[in-house]
């Protein structure tokens, strides 16, 4: 292959890659969402590489509709964690429908779902009560957090060229040895106080779009994790043919659509599994601190999942990738009924390389 710029002649790297990843590919496979950091401060240089990954991102008519923030100040990081520990936990009083309560309060729960049923899936709530109750960080002692403001007037979607630019300095902070975690409850700070607008001189036309904790990882959290199979259609010479998870479910049934799952069956809902190897297991507890969910504890000296009724996995992977000698595995992902259920899956794969056609 030749460089038309320079004259120079580039060996093809297609035969190389049937036999391997490639070093993108590795990058984006492997890398986790990491939340236990050391304290030593990231590089200055390496914060301004990363942000220059970010403003290279593609978006719609070029437009780059995105401010970055950069907080570097641990009193500042702090204080607007606890900030949004606050918040969680007023809304987690207000809002919480997955326990038993009043039915004034499930109605009005319900009604929130329907208005904002993305903050208000499982998942993410869940998130916000071990928030509210000091089980899980905002930033998990990350030394630096990059906040991308987006411009409300961009063109097209200003969210998804936000997205781009943070997965750009995401990947890169990755190649240069350091670990990262995206961080969108910061917004309820934004949403819900006016304080940090003030303080961080965020107006009109940029608003809160997401942000990103940076800083060198405790351990090794990277590795190639099984995620479900999603099915894909494939269009070629005249025929559709569906590759991966053709057994999924392809539509949600007009039943499930308005049908708020009750937390209290488990045929309804049921939390992510992991599996560990006892005989493996040396009972170092990574796997229990890397858990964002606290979904694993010790129990003499080898690692197991809590009791049912307390599980609240995502099976984000957090465990699997951190465990030094491979001692845990995946074995199902939560599941959901209702409105929140997950269509278009399959079984669980771990990254593969496709080196046929």
């Amino acid at each position: 292959m030749t460089d038309h710029r320079s004259g120079n002649t580039q060996a093809a790297p297609a035969e190389h890659a049937r036999e391997t990843h490639t070093e993108t590919e590795r990058i984006i496979l492997a890398r986790r969402s990491v939340r236990r950091y050391k304290k030593s401060q990231v590089p200055g240089w390496m914060v301004k590489r990363i942000l220059e990954a970010g403003r290279f991102a593609p978006s719609a008519g070029n437009c780059q509709p995105w401010k970055f923030l950069v907080l570097r100040d641990r009193e500042m990081i702090d204080e607007l964690s606890a900030d949004v520990r606050a918040v969680s936990a007023r809304l987690a009083r207000l809002l919480d429908y997955r326990g038993t309560g009043s039915p004034g309060k499930r109605l009005l729960a319900h009604l929130m779902i329907r208005l904002k049923p993305r903050d208000l899936h499982p998942t993410p709530f869940g998130a916000v009560r071990l928030i509210a109750d000091g089980k899980l960080g905002l930033y998990h002692g990350a030394p630096t957090v990059i906040i991308i403001l987006k411009d409300v007037r961009g063109i097209s979607s200003p969210e998804l060229d936000c997205g781009i630019a943070g997965q750009n300095m995401v990947l890169a902070a990755h190649s240069l040895g350091l670990g990262t975690c995206w961080v969108g409850f910061t917004k309820l700070a934004f949403q819900y106080t006016k304080k940090w607008k003030r303080r961080l001189g965020v107006a009109y036309p940029y608003a809160f779009a997401n942000s990103i904790g940076i800083g060198f990882p405790l351990g090794e959290p990277d590795g190639m994790v099984p995620r479900p199979q999603h099915p894909v259609d494939w269009y070629e010479d005249g025929v559709c043919r569906t590759l991966w998870a053709e057994g999924a479910d392809r539509e949600l049934p007009a039943s499930e659509r308005r049908r708020i799952p009750d937390f209290g069956d488990k045929s309804q809902v049921s939390p992510g599994i992991v599996s560990v190897d006892g005989k493996a297991c040396t009972g170092c507890g990574l796997c229990v601190r890397a858990c964002p969910a606290s979904s694993l504890e010790l129990v003499d000296k080898t690692a197991c999942m809590v009791p049912v009724e307390h599980n609240e996995c995502i099976l984000c992977g957090a465990c699997i990738a951190i465990c030094p000698v491979g001692a845990v595995t995946a074995v199902e992902p939560p599941h959901f009924s209702g409105r929140f259920k997950e269509i278009d899956r399959g079984e669980l794969a771990p990254p593969r390389l496709f080196t046929g056609d």
